[in-house]
């Protein structure tokens, strides 16, 4: 069996709780885009700077689920995935605090 990382370590620490990452301006321009909601629509629902509840999936406590489908390196940070009813969302760590790098809204993800 393989070692696991310190991010991995951290992600089976967390799996079954809620985080609440902030979202990054990136994510922030995404969702406005993809939900076509307004910027004070936004900072009105999930707040200024604006932050989603998440619950990190229970899988993550298991090193056989972690694929590249759900973890990986995007721009040389560790990140993770966590898939919704309404798209993917794409974690990574910024010094102390979670951060939604990007998202990927359901009805525009494609599927080979």
């Amino acid at each position: 069996m393989r070692k696991m990382s310190p991010f991995e370590k951290e992600l089976r620490d967390l799996a079954g709780k809620k985080i609440n990452p902030l979202l990054s301006n990136h994510a922030v321009l995404r969702f406005r885009q993809r939900l076509g909601i307004s910027k004070s629509e936004l900072e009105e629902k999930y707040g200024e700077p604006p932050r989603i509840a998440l619950t990190v999936p229970l899988f993550f406590n298991d090193l056989h689920f972690y694929t590249e489908e759900n973890i990986g390196v995007e721009n040389d940070i560790d990140v993770f995935k966590i898939h919704s009813g309404t798209g993917t969302f794409v974690i990574g760590k910024e010094e102390d605090d979670w951060k939604i790098i990007t998202f990927y809204h359901k009805s525009r993800m494609k599927y080979d």
